[in-house]
């Protein structure tokens, strides 16, 4: 799952490309150091509960798969844009259901009676169930958004990102 950035500054919008080298290296830095802030706003207001209107750490694997990076291009008219990623790996296929939100579709099993039971705990009941056979059911997992509210925070017109910007802007301009 990606998420995307577009870099888009009103008053620099079309002339970009027309700026000097120094001025345009200067502006992609930013953006890749304003992106890899945004992965740690992820990380840590977003992927570190409370629980159950954020994600909380169980074993830290979706938190660590949060990258960022950036790249000159993209959609057209853009200078660059910046990416915030998790669960590129292939392994973590449940950070698209956690961002979007979703139902998993549960398809039941039963043991044969060479098999162990099966032994589960029952919230509904708060009690421990032992049993051959669980019915095909879905289960509702709510959206708990991590990567787009750390984008909006960070990329808004007067955000982190667009300050970073236009300080590598004005930089250029003192050295």
């Amino acid at each position: 799952m990606i998420r995307y950035l577009k870099f888009e500054l009103p008053e620099w919008d079309d002339r970009i490309t027309d700026l000097p080298k120094r001025i345009q290296n200067n502006v992609f830095e930013a953006l890749q150091q304003g992106m890899e802030l945004t992965a740690g706003v992820a990380q840590t207001k977003y992927l570190s509960g409370p629980r159950p209107t954020k994600l909380a750490v169980v074993t830290g694997l979706l938190r660590s798969s949060v990258k960022a990076g950036a790249y000159l291009g993209g959609e057209e008219g853009a200078f660059a844009t910046g990416t915030l990623t998790a669960g590129q790996s292939g392994m973590i296929k449940y950070a698209t259901i956690h961002e979007f939100g979703g139902v998993i579709d549960h398809p039941g099993a039963e043991t044969s009676g060479n098999q162990k039971k099966m032994r589960f705990f029952w919230k509904k009941t708060n009690t421990w169930v032992i049993t051959r056979y669980v019915r095909p059911h879905k289960i509702p997992i709510p959206a708990r958004p991590y990567l787009g509210p750390a984008m909006e925070e960070m990329a808004t017109p007067d955000g982190v990102i667009s300050r970073m910007i236009r300080k590598a802007i004005n930089m250029a301009f003192y050295f």
